[in-house]
């Protein structure tokens, strides 16, 4: 998701024989960059957690990957998770989606300004174990979310459901629980902003 240069303008008659020639989108192509890269970070995270859960490969069982290997590949979907959340932080935020192309933040259809990527990351900072910028984010959100959710928009249900709501559902469970040391004296705060969410949807 890195911010790519933006590239020479073509002539208006140029750009007009393109329209002509392209196929129609059904959804605009920075959207499904974003769409993609968020994917794509997804994926790392399951391979990170795969990867840390697994035991130590035995010699002589015929496993291809060593600890020297795991190691390596964890701390390179870290570098990847972190080049990703950190240019949407700088370029960004609080918007919903990174345009990597022109380096900018906009509001997608799905959600119309309710910080979609925000509340992508907030677990995975969680599953690599960051607890300062969790605690960061978590209370970001809790001080200033429902302002985000107070809007008379329309947006899809189902995106909203899925990475809204269910981030606010999710992280409320990780921060409850005590063992794992995410939120000292978090008083279930994201759940009441679920119960928001939910409502005006």
């Amino acid at each position: 998701i890195s911010c790519m240069p933006t590239r020479k303008k073509q002539s208006s008659n140029e750009s007009k024989e393109k329209e002509k020639t392209a196929p129609k989108s059904q959804f605009p192509m920075k959207t499904g960059i974003a769409i993609s890269a968020i994917s794509v970070v997804a994926i790392a995270v399951f391979l990170v957690w795969r990867l840390d859960a697994s035991p130590a490969p035995k010699a002589g069982t015929g496993d291809i990957m060593d600890r020297e290997t795991s190691e390596r590949l964890k701390q390179t979907v870290k570098e990847m998770f972190y080049h990703a959340y950190n240019n949407y932080i700088d370029h960004a935020f609080p918007r919903d989606e990174l345009a990597p192309i022109s380096c900018s933040g906009h509001d997608t259809e799905n959600c119309r300004g309710c910080l979609l990527t925000f509340f992508d990351a907030l677990d995975t900072l969680a599953v690599l174990g960051n607890r300062s910028e969790y605690q960061r984010v978590v209370n970001w959100i809790i001080n200033n979310g429902a302002a985000a959710f107070d809007r008379d928009v329309v947006v899809s249900v189902f995106e909203t459901n899925i990475r809204v709501l269910g981030s606010l559902l999710s992280n409320h469970l990780l921060a409850s629980d005590e063992s794992l040391g995410l939120m000292p004296g978090y008083k279930g705060e994201l759940l009441q902003l679920a119960l928001d969410v939910g409502s005006r949807l």
